[in-house]
């Protein structure tokens, strides 16, 4: 769900969103950590100014604590390329835990891996097109990893309490497309409309000026996703197709 109490505000300011089991609300009740996505398959069609140019598929699984979606986009525009991913959280702190994250074009591979060390950082190697090299990213408890795919909000997404209209800073390392570099930045996730069981949320990043709208469901999926790639130029859009698993439910249609 996305609704936030006004408790953890100190907290978010800081880059960071408070997700331990047994969070408190301002009334001192105990208040259940919400669960991450329950494990799922699917795709999403990817446009761009009503042609389809591209799809992602994706498996959610979990197991022995692990929470892991590993997926693989197809783009035939601009130019032909294929990345894809894992990411693994654990599913009692809701912290990431590792990722593999690559990147193909033209019979050339770029490909990012980090695991979370218990000293403080994520130790990140990436290898492939400009060479190899390793690199120790600081984490702090609350940060979210960022990559080319809604199921990397998802975590955010299905954590976070929502205020609307009042956007909400979290510390966020970014894998940028081609190089795959890690960044750290801020992330601000600002609730604006709902109806019915979908959320409009919109997500903007330091260092760019150009959002990405998010229609999400109840548990944190995003069904629907605008990204702006430039300021005059029409957005990518993917939608949820369809969901197969033991879990499946039906999809909810972006109301607006």
């Amino acid at each position: 769900m996305l609704r936030a109490p006004l408790v953890l505000v100190s907290v978010l300011v800081a880059g960071c969103y408070a997700h331990a089991p047994g969070n408190r609300d301002a009334s001192g009740a105990s208040r259940i950590r919400p669960s991450l996505i329950a494990p799922t398959s699917g795709r999403y069609t990817i446009t761009r100014d009503g042609v389809v140019i591209g799809e992602e598929d994706f498996t959610v699984t979990s197991s022995g604590s692990v929470w892991r979606a590993k997926g693989e986009v197809r783009l035939r525009s601009p130019v032909e390329s294929v990345h894809g991913y894992t990411l693994e959280i654990d599913e009692d702190s809701a912290e990431p835990i590792a990722f593999v994250a690559w990147f193909e074009m033209f019979g050339a591979r770029r490909e990012a891996r980090g695991r979370r060390g218990l000293d403080g950082f994520f130790d990140v190697r990436t290898f492939g097109i400009g060479g190899a090299r390793t690199k120790q990213v600081p984490y702090a408890p609350g940060t979210i990893l960022a990559f080319d795919s809604p199921l990397f909000a998802t975590l955010a997404l299905s954590l976070l309490e929502l205020e609307p209209r009042a956007p909400i800073p979290i510390r966020t390392i970014l894998l940028p497309l081609p190089d795959l570099e890690p960044t750290v930045l801020l992330t601000t996730y600002e609730l604006f409309e709902e109806r019915g069981d979908v959320r409009r949320v919109v997500v903007r990043r330091s260092r760019t000026e150009l959002p990405v709208a998010m229609w999400v469901r109840e548990d944190g999926l995003p069904i629907r996703v605008r990204t702006f790639v430039t300021k005059d130029g029409p957005p990518i859009e993917r939608r949820l197709e369809g969901v197969t698993a033991p879990s499946a439910r039906a999809l909810p249609r972006a109301p607006w």
